[in-house]
């Protein structure tokens, strides 16, 4: 029954998420945590909304503390580095992201973040072979397509 009960609050804090009401999730979360230190979807809904109100260094907090309890985690790796490209700190990005990846968390969205940040410091070969990985599981979208040929484009290769 306790964990039905948890699981109704989660629930709840996910409606104040989508209704935009940060501050209200946010306390939310924290009482589910409080009540259940164990939960990690709490502190990944508690992350996430921390990153909607720019805390930044709370939303790391909490994504770490999944990764404590659950090391294998992958989205929680991915949410780290998704912070980091926020708050500018490419390479804790990527070395976030790389974790993600080795823990089995693929999916065009991290690929395509991925190959941005190598596009932006230059590195044509990563910028692609990312952006590659992202259409292979992404094909019909037109988007990653586009952001290919603009990577070619931009290294002189009209190829």
């Amino acid at each position: 029954m306790e964990n039905e009960k948890i699981l109704d609050k989660i629930s709840q804090g996910i409606m104040l998420i989508t209704e935009e009401k940060y501050e209200s999730a946010r306390d939310l979360f924290k009482d589910i945590i409080s009540e259940d230190s164990r939960c990690l979807e709490a502190y990944i809904h508690y992350g996430n909304v921390c990153v909607n109100l720019e805390e930044y260094n709370d939303a790391i907090e909490s994504f770490k503390k999944v990764i404590l309890l659950d090391s294998d985690y992958s989205e929680a790796y991915f949410s780290i580095g998704c912070v980091y490209v926020l708050i500018g700190d490419k390479v804790k990005a990527l070395e976030y992201f790389n974790q993600a990846e080795e823990k089995g968390f693929k999916t065009s969205e991290m690929y395509q973040i991925m190959a941005n940040i190598f596009f932006d410091t230059g590195d044509e070969a990563q910028a692609l072979r990312n952006i590659g990985r992202a259409i292979a599981l992404d094909p019909l979208n037109g988007y990653l397509r586009l952001f290919k040929a603009r990577v070619y484009l931009a290294f002189n290769k009209p190829e």
